[in-house]
């Protein structure tokens, strides 16, 4: 029964002691991981920012586009030479 209890991987604190350089490499790359999320999450925020300009402009073209086909259906053809 007291095998049980000296099965490797089951007392942390000797285990992080053993392989403080693997822990040490373990954090750096949870630092880099953190970093590279909020590097990505601050590229997804400029690209909606980008998107919702975008459909603004459509929307706005749209809307110009049908008054124009409106007026023109009440009042004729834009002449040019005018």
């Amino acid at each position: 029964m007291s095998q049980a209890r000296s099965v490797p991987g089951t007392d942390r604190s000797l285990e992080s002691r053993l392989h403080g350089s693997h822990n040490a490499q373990f954090d750096e790359q949870a630092k880099q991981n953190r970093q590279a999320a909020k590097a990505e999450k601050k590229r997804v925020k400029k690209l909606e920012a980008e998107l919702r300009r975008k459909e603004k402009a459509l929307a706005e073209t749209a809307a110009l586009l049908t008054l124009s086909k409106k007026a023109e259906a009440i009042w004729g053809p834009k002449d040019e030479d005018e």
